[in-house]
């Protein structure tokens, strides 16, 4: 539901490389790339900082960072950390969709 704010639940996500993201994939990132992080996504060399204020902006969000990501990392460590990564924050995600319904079934 894109009309639930997100904010009282979710801090802004920081990511870093190379461990959470592809430094080269974000140095290169064109404008209409950045535009698809959420709205006063703070992106600078080596990290990303965005505000998660809806379910769009997180659906956004991990959408950016698996294409940034698309590329298998050459480090085998690394490529591990971000698919555990990934899946921690497909599990959070989950975990907040059953918070939010409940939430919405409590209010009803």
């Amino acid at each position: 539901d894109d009309g639930i704010p997100l904010p009282s639940f979710v801090p802004p996500v920081y990511m870093t490389a190379p461990q959470m993201i592809d430094a080269n994939s974000l140095e290169s990132l064109s404008e209409e790339e950045k535009s698809k992080f959420p709205a006063n996504s703070i992106i600078e060399t080596g990290q990303i900082t965005c505000p998660i204020h809806n379910s769009a902006d997180a659906r956004n969000f991990f959408r950016a960072i698996f294409r940034l990501n698309r590329e298998q990392a050459k480090d085998a460590d690394t490529q591990k950390q971000r698919i555990t990564l990934a899946f921690e924050g497909i599990r959070s995600l989950n975990e907040l969709s059953r918070a939010l319904k409940s939430l919405k079934q409590n209010r009803a």
